[in-house]
């Protein structure tokens, strides 16, 4: 069977070792990550052949120590009674044997045992227990593996090949964010073109050279009406097609934006640039989604939400909650026990004289109403209980505060989590911008390289214009042609290294386009592989109601 390493291969068209990309270890990596996110895919039923047997004993509530291996437990047993699963907040009440914990069933008991986690850490109650867990592992996979069975032996066959087609998924981008070839065009292509125009700059100069001298050395003739009349001046023709070639090529001529070899350094500033926006973007995005600014936010995010939740639950519970359960109004702790203080006395004060604040029957104001028709003790009486009316209200104020505080905690928690989310939201697009910027330089490389192409065709016909200056004044010179006589080849020597530098420019153009193409077959591969895995996951959770090879 071949190792997962050449199924990769075989997959991704890669050739992987030492110092690819990816490399052999970045390989196991990624097929240890993909075995890890196959079993958390998993239903139930298959991550118990995913599962090992742990043991423990149990201990008390807060001061547990089994520190679990995986983030997923499926079952707990103690003393060989199954536990069932109790949030980290009610294990105090499960450790309570109080008559009143029991009358609610929460106390845990050996026939009735329950586990739960708590700062990291697996625990079942009662306490001085002998238990079992079963946790999912992580598998750790080589690319010298051939099978899961090397690191797993109760992975599920059907679907050892999502592991391998998720590491080629892996392969596949790191292929794509390592390539830069960038540097071989510099090396070669660019530096070619611009040797070879250093040489028509030099060959130019010397055939200027030489028409300078000529130029000189038929100064004293006397009827030179034809060369040097104000309508043809053909020497003049001459001199300025070659120097206006010249300065084309590097001269800052017409415009130090338009000579040949400042576009060429525009070209390589634009690659430097495309490398640079795709080394932004990949530091943004991270080649890692578990670290970088990103995942920092993601979690403090959770972080947040979690506070909201936490801070509902208290407002839900029975501990911490301002709202109370049906003892809301006997409890002694409780914010409106003070208000049925307050209007109980109230009452107590109008209408029960047995039992108002002074203990005597005739102390109510029903009382001094009816009976002793005693206004000024009624009153008094009212007075005291209006009183008590106020301290209710009063109570009841501060109850609502406390509530009003609860929810501006949550709105905070959760105003917080929006911000993250916001972050979140800015550095993807910052990463898109820059991947954005990246394409518009590679773009400006491709106008400059075409700006370079006009450029060098107007030099060639400023050197054809002198060619056919230098051609009519010898017709017309006939004894004055040697010092003419060795222009014409410099000429072409200078057309010839101008016509060599616009084929490393074309060489240029096709490495950057076979480069492109390159991209973006490893892009559409690394699509069509994706397809295929996410198909499996689905067979895999039961999503689709087919055979995983269907």
């Amino acid at each position: 069977m071949a190792t997962f390493e050449a199924q990769v291969e075989g997959l991704t068209s890669l050739s992987i070792d030492g110092s690819s990309a990816p490399t052999q270890t970045e390989l196991t990596q990624f097929l240890t990550d993909g075995a890890v996110e196959v079993i958390n895919a998993m239903p139930q039923r298959l991550k118990y052949l995913c599962a090992t047997k742990d043991t423990f004993t149990s201990t008390a509530f807060g001061s547990e120590s089994e520190v679990p291996t995986s983030g997923e437990i499926l079952s707990v047993t103690r003393v060989s009674e199954p536990c069932r699963q109790i949030p980290a907040e009610l294990a105090g009440r499960a450790s309570d044997s109080s008559a009143f914990a029991s009358s609610h069933m929460e106390t845990a008991t050996a026939t009735d045992p329950v586990w739960y986690i708590y700062n990291g850490k697996v625990n079942a109650l009662p306490a001085s227990g002998a238990c079992e867990y079963l946790e999912v592992n992580r598998p750790s996979v080589a690319y010298t593996h051939s099978s899961m069975a090397t690191s797993l032996a109760s992975f599920p066959l059907e679907y050892e090949y999502l592991v391998p087609l998720y590491a080629s998924i892996k392969s596949l981008q790191n292929a794509m964010w390592n390539m830069n070839t960038l540097a071989a065009i510099d090396t070669t292509s660019l530096g070619a073109i611009t040797t070879e125009l250093n040489k028509a700059d030099d060959i130019i100069n010397t055939a200027q050279g030489k028409v300078d001298a000529f130029y000189t050395s038929i100064g004293d003739i006397d009827d030179t009406t034809e060369l040097w009349d104000n309508t043809n001046k053909r020497f003049t023709v001459v001199r300025d097609a070659l120097v206006y070639a010249g300065n084309l090529i590097d001269n800052n001529k017409p415009d130090a934006a338009y000579d040949v070899a400042q576009n060429l350094l525009d070209v390589n500033a634009a690659l430097d640039g495309m490398q640079a926006h795709l080394a932004d973007g990949e530091a943004i995005l991270t080649s890692d989604p578990t670290s970088g600014d990103i995942a920092t936010a993601l979690t403090a995010m959770k972080n947040a939400i979690e506070a909201a939740e936490n801070r509902i639950d208290k407002m839900e519970g029975a501990d911490e909650s301002v709202f109370g359960d049906e003892d809301t109004f006997l409890t002694a702790s409780s914010q409106l026990t003070r208000v049925k203080d307050a209007l109980d006395n109230a009452e107590k004060i109008i209408d029960d004289g047995a039992n108002s604040p002074t203990g005597q029957a005739a102390g109510d104001a029903a009382t001094y109403l009816y009976t002793d028709e005693d206004t000024e003790l009624l009153q008094g009486t009212l007075s005291i209980a209006a009183s008590e009316i106020q301290r209710a209200q009063a109570h009841i104020s501060e109850w609502n505060a406390i509530g009003d505080m609860r929810v501006k905690e949550i709105n905070a928690s959760l105003s917080e989590a929006q911000a993250y989310a916001g972050e979140i939201q800015a550095r993807l697009s910052y990463a898109t911008a820059y991947q954005q910027a990246s394409t518009a330089r590679g773009q400006e490389g491709q106008s400059r390289i075409a700006q370079a192409n006009v450029t060098l065709s107007v030099a060639q016909q400023e050197l054809a214009r002198a060619n056919a200056a230098i051609a009519e004044i010898n017709t017309l010179m006939g004894s004055y042609r040697l010092e003419l006589e060795g222009v014409a080849p410099y000429l072409q020597a200078a057309s010839g290294y101008i016509s060599q530098a616009q084929g490393y420019i074309s060489e240029t153009n096709t490495r950057m386009q076979r480069e492109e193409q390159k991209y973006k077959w490893l892009q559409s591969e690394q699509s069509k592989l994706q397809s295929d895995y996410d198909r499996g996951l689905q067979l895999l959770s039961g999503r689709l109601q087919s055979s995983p090879r269907g």
